[in-house]
């Protein structure tokens, strides 16, 4: 298989301004399964350094994105 070049950092700069207020995640910028699958991990990575809040209400529900406080007055 040819190597991925979308990595975690190429998707959380992809990601990082589309996260105003609450976003679903399958409204994000990505494109097919690999993209999916690395977004998914750099927004998990991004939750664990306190920069995303993840919420999702039900199983099988959307998974909902927002940005912490301090990232939010970084991308403003």
């Amino acid at each position: 298989l040819p190597r991925e070049g979308f990595g975690l950092k190429e998707a959380w700069e992809r990601l990082k301004g589309f996260l105003r207020g609450r976003v679903a995640f399958h409204l994000l910028p990505l494109r097919g399964w690999g993209e999916w699958v690395v977004g998914f991990a750099a927004l998990l990575e991004a939750h664990r350094l306190g920069l995303v809040r993840l919420h999702q209400e039900e199983p099988f529900g959307p998974l909902w994105v927002e940005a912490e406080g301090a990232l939010e007055e970084r991308l403003a």
